[in-house]
């Protein structure tokens, strides 16, 4: 049985993102603004059940900023500057974890 899954990440600047689980290890550094990361969560999908903590769980600091083009049949958007987000509280991942342990 091989593993399947990818590590999601918040650097120092609240930015999200994440990497294949085989990139991990040795420093990590953000891929937009080349940030130290400081929180990181590892989302296993061997049996289907990625469980991650995700943009939807952390609390937004700032929103995404784009740029949207000025052709109305194209619709198409550049991201400019990434949302960032507040690193989870300890408390807030127990919960995560109780949320993980039910559902497995």
């Amino acid at each position: 049985m091989s593993y399947e899954g990818y590590e999601e990440f918040l650097c120092e600047n609240g930015h999200y993102f994440t990497l294949p689980e085989f990139f991990c290890g040795g420093e990590i550094k953000c891929e937009y603004c080349g940030g130290s990361e400081v929180w990181s969560n590892e989302v296993d999908e061997t049996n289907g059940e990625g469980f991650c903590f995700g943009p939807d769980r952390l609390r937004m600091k700032t929103e995404a900023e784009y740029y949207e083009c000025q052709d109305p049949k194209c619709g198409h958007k550049t991201l400019i500057k990434p949302a960032t987000y507040d690193t989870p509280t300890i408390e807030e991942m127990a919960e995560f974890e109780l949320e993980m342990e039910k559902v497995s």
